[in-house]
């Protein structure tokens, strides 16, 4: 069995470690990156090399002009790329370094909220080993679980009603000259009709046999109606007096050492609260600018796309397949060196393009997981979840349910299917309403007078009375 914190903590370690990823993955981007400029720029120069052997040609002219200004600008984009990526680094070093102090600090203060939980659990349990010693508690405890059960039967009997109302109601509802009648009124002090209609149905009324049938229909129509306004009313007293119940016990537990204890834990709880939102802001500081320096990694930052706009534009506007042609064609060395450059520049482009599209892909998909893994986290924490207990014989349990969410095996939704199947809500203070107790997902299934399952017994009862 596993605690709310713990599981909280499982979650934790899975989002650090996706981080630790996501950071290789970015350095493996990054460098490819580079690279890919790199080779670009090699591209450029070797292109600017020929062009140069033909400076007696417009072509060639005007191709080293474009490519020299290309090449000023890949390098000024190189200087300014590891600027902000050195800027961007050591800003997240510093936020790394201020979150590990908070989580320390925040673990600390988990660490308080749990021992005075079990504090305040014990003390809890005193109070209401005292109260069941108490006549007035006695009684009230024992009407309350009357009203409960009544309220329980007669809501069943309700639905059965409909249900007979929906089933033996059917012959009725398909018979077309009963439900024409019906529909009109007849035989009721809201039926109007002039008397050539009254003649014909009354008629219709006789060979229809509706005198019969009616009275059944209508009660059909009624029990449930009935039924339902006397399980409201029953209701309405099982509330009144479970809460009359609830107050008492509430009062008990407010006062005396319960009730400092309670109170020491509500403020260890804020407390824990403010330093969890305090990690949280700072975990998405960090995250976004995670994704700037991936961004930037990937080359989608402008200053970036600018260069390779320059570059394109550069070899684009020019006849570089004359420069090519013409370097074939002639007897001397260094052509036949820039082409064979070319060659293989090509082919490592390629290559390290391929490779750039791949880990871009798996970069962003790992980012959307990631996201996703974020958003439980918070979940969990608004959902008060961290306040309840989780059947999970170990957290290796848990950390392949994570893993599962961190590879896309698994959903976001599916991950909470799993949780609830194993959330046990704890009882003491974390169900009262001074505790700032949990309230579970989907619904509240904590403890107090109602109990986890909500009432108190399943035992057969009768409502007693009529309506």
């Amino acid at each position: 069995m596993l605690n709310g914190i713990q599981v909280l903590g499982s979650i934790d370690q899975a989002l650090q470690q996706a981080v630790r990823e996501s950071e290789v993955l970015g350095r493996e981007v990054s460098h490819l990156t580079d690279r890919l400029l790199k080779l670009r720029d090699d591209e450029a120069q070797t292109y600017r090399e020929l062009a140069r052997l033909r400076l007696s040609t417009t072509d060639g002219s005007q191709l080293v002009g474009k490519l020299s200004y290309a090449d000023q600008q890949l390098k000024l984009l190189l200087d300014q790329r590891h600027q902000t990526a050195r800027e961007i680094e050591a800003a997240l070093q510093a936020l790394r370094t201020r979150l590990t102090a908070l989580r320390a600090e925040r673990d600390a203060a988990q660490g308080q909220v749990e021992e005075q939980t079990a504090k305040a659990r014990v003390a809890e349990n005193a109070v209401r080993a005292e109260l069941e010693k108490n006549l007035d508690y006695a009684r009230l405890k024992q009407y309350a679980a009357a009203s409960v059960q009544t309220a329980r039967f007669a809501s069943q009997k309700t639905t059965i009603a409909e249900n007979d109302r929906i089933t033996k109601g059917k012959p009725y509802e398909n018979d077309p000259l009963f439900m024409y009648l019906w529909r009109r009124g007849y035989g009721t002090s809201e039926y109007r009709a002039n008397p050539i209609s009254r003649m014909f149905d009354a008629w219709v009324a006789r060979h229809a046999g509706f005198a019969q049938s009616r009275p059944n229909y209508a009660m059909l129509q009624e029990i449930p109606r009935r039924l339902s306004l006397h399980a409201d009313h029953l209701q309405a007293i099982a509330d009144r007096e479970t809460a009359a119940l609830n107050e008492m016990e509430q009062a008990a537990l407010n006062t005396g050492e319960s009730g400092i204890l309670r109170r020491e834990l509500e403020q260890a709880r804020a407390s824990l609260d403010h330093l969890e939102d305090q990690v949280e802001a700072m975990e998405q500081d960090i995250s976004r600018l995670n994704e700037r320096k991936n961004i930037l990694a990937r080359g989608e930052d402008e200053p970036t796309q600018k260069v390779f706009k320059v570059l394109e534009e550069a070899l684009r506007r020019t006849h570089i397949w004359e420069l090519w042609e013409a370097a074939l064609g002639t007897p001397f060395e260094e052509d036949d060196a820039a082409v064979r450059r070319l060659e293989a520049l090509h082919a490592e482009l390629k290559q390290v393009q391929s490779a750039l599209e791949n880990q871009k892909a798996i970069q962003v998909a790992q980012q959307g997981r990631l996201r996703e893994l974020e958003t439980v986290r918070s979940e969990y924490r608004r959902g008060g979840y961290g306040q309840d207990a989780w059947d999970f014989r170990s957290s290796d349990l848990l950390s392949v349910l994570l893993g599962e969410m961190l590879r896309g095996a698994i959903t976001r939704d599916v991950f909470w299917d799993n949780m609830r199947r194993h959330q046990r809500p704890l009882p003491g203070p974390f169900d009262s309403s001074s505790g700032g107790g949990s309230w579970g997902w989907p619904e509240d299934t904590g403890g107090g007078f109602m109990g986890g399952s909500g009432g108190f017994g399943d035992n057969d009862f009768r409502t007693g009375g009529g309506f």
